[in-house]
């Protein structure tokens, strides 16, 4: 009997050990049926037990960032050294929320190192696999997908909109909004800001004279004059044709507006060497000041300009700070 008992326990588990097996290879062919189904839609896979820390790189993910498959490591602490600085924080975050529970699936864009040290911007997409009895994640996989030629697509419309695609300064779109933030900046700080309308003296003829290639060629040697003379803080938008504006921000006096405008002036004055030819011009700068002339962008730019154009009835080549007209004046004051 107690041989009986022995025969039948071990028919028993090579019946049991074949069960697991065919159960094993059921499982190997389903993820390797899985990763092929993903990689042939052109994604890289990754594979991550969480509790080990041990991680799995497909093929496909390696070769996206220019690795052989030998070339890269499998382990979570590789790819956290090859993910942007300035993205890592929002990437483990993103990671770690749906570790917790907080989101339904891991979703990021985020830029990553390539082996030639280019950074490539990568969709990846996750999901916790296997959780404990107490819930504590065990397994998460999920792809990795190239999405640089959108990105950089999405940056190019971005800049035709904001930008002026001449002079390569911010356009009037991008001035608002820069304006805008000025002004909610300065009224949280109770700080003064200026702006400065400037028009030149002299372009429509350069233009009639010389040909609009040379007018183009003179206002992007004027943009960059002009970017010289103001600080990184600082705004300098064209407006279209020979009309440019700046934002001062964070102005301790106003004596620093009159000197940023002499020196303009000066850089505007010295003459330009355009296709051999040299041509000399001049500036009419009309100054508004936040929050003495205004406390909107709209009245702030209409008084800089009328300030402008008193600089041009004065004589051209000047600055002018705006005063209210008497019609303007309160009355009872």
């Amino acid at each position: 009997m107690a041989l009986l008992e022995l025969r039948h326990e071990r028919n028993w588990l090579k019946h049991l050990l074949a069960e697991l097996d065919r159960i094993y290879k059921t499982l190997r062919e389903s993820e390797q049926r899985w990763s092929f189904a993903l990689e042939g839609s052109g994604d890289g896979v990754w594979d991550w037990k969480i509790g080990t820390d041990e991680t799995f790189f497909s093929r496909r993910w390696k070769e996206m960032l220019g690795y052989e498959e030998h070339e890269f490591p499998n382990s979570c602490e590789a790819w956290h050294q090859i993910v942007h600085p300035d993205d890592l924080e929002k990437t483990t975050a993103g990671l770690q929320a749906h570790l917790d529970g907080e989101s339904d699936s891991f979703h990021i864009e985020y830029r990553i190192r390539r082996k030639n040290g280019e950074w490539q911007w990568v969709l990846a997409r996750g999901l916790v696999m296997e959780r404990d009895q107490s819930g504590k994640p065990l397994r998460m996989v999920g792809t990795h997908t190239d999405i640089t030629e959108r990105k950089q697509n999405e940056e190019l419309i971005w800049r035709q909109a904001n930008f002026d695609a001449l002079t390569g300064l911010p356009n009037r779109r991008m001035f608002f909004d820069r304006l805008s933030q000025e002004i909610a900046r300065a009224t949280r700080g109770h700080q003064m800001f200026a702006v400065l309308f400037i028009d030149l003296d002299g372009f429509k003829q350069v233009n009639d004279l010389l040909g609009h290639r040379a007018g183009d060629d003179l206002l992007v040697e004027v943009s960059r004059r002009l970017s010289d003379c103001i600080r990184k803080s600082d705004t300098l938008a064209r407006l279209g044709g020979d009309e440019f504006i700046v934002i001062l921000s964070a102005l301790k006096q106003r004596t620093s507006v009159e000197r940023i405008a002499d020196k303009i002036l000066k850089v505007v004055s010295q003459p330009f060497n355009i296709g051999g030819k040299q041509i000399e011009l001049s500036a009419s700068i009309g100054i508004a000041i936040f929050p003495l002339h205004g406390l909107g962008g709209d009245s702030l730019i209409s008084h800089a300009d009328t300030a402008m154009y008193d600089a041009k009835e004065i004589g051209k080549n000047c600055w002018v700070i705006y005063e209210p007209r008497p019609t303007e004046l309160d009355p009872i004051g």
